[in-house]
């Protein structure tokens, strides 16, 4: 099995959380979500668009998804969308006794995936 197929098949099997910064770079990241859903679905990837408008409120539902046990995170947005994201996803590991995130692939547009292993 290549990376690209072992990739797509965790996304495959459980829920992908995408984190939608809907302020950044002027509201690209809300421009784009509808071709970015219709990507998902033409992987038959199932994913829930969690829209953000500010670091605390992604930081928070990111905590949510990790603590429901979500295996693949995605972030919309740019530089700051990503800290937050890392940020809770690791401080979240390793307060809920799971490893820390250890896979993290870039997307375009400045999209970020987290998946633990």
């Amino acid at each position: 099995m290549t990376d690209s197929e072992g990739t797509l098949s965790i996304l495959r099997e459980s829920t992908v959380t995408v984190f939608v910064n809907s302020v950044a770079g002027g509201g690209r990241a809300r421009f784009y979500l509808t071709q970015i859903q219709k990507l998902f679905e033409s992987f038959h990837v199932h994913a829930q668009f969690v829209v953000t408008e500010s670091s605390l409120e992604l930081e928070s539902s990111a905590h949510n998804a990790i603590s429901q046990g979500r295996r693949a995170l995605f972030a919309m947005g740019g530089d700051g969308t990503f800290q937050a994201l890392a940020n809770t996803a690791l401080r979240g590991g390793s307060v809920s006794g799971r490893p820390p995130l250890e896979e993290a692939m870039i997307l375009p547009p400045r999209s970020v995936c987290l998946t633990t292993p």
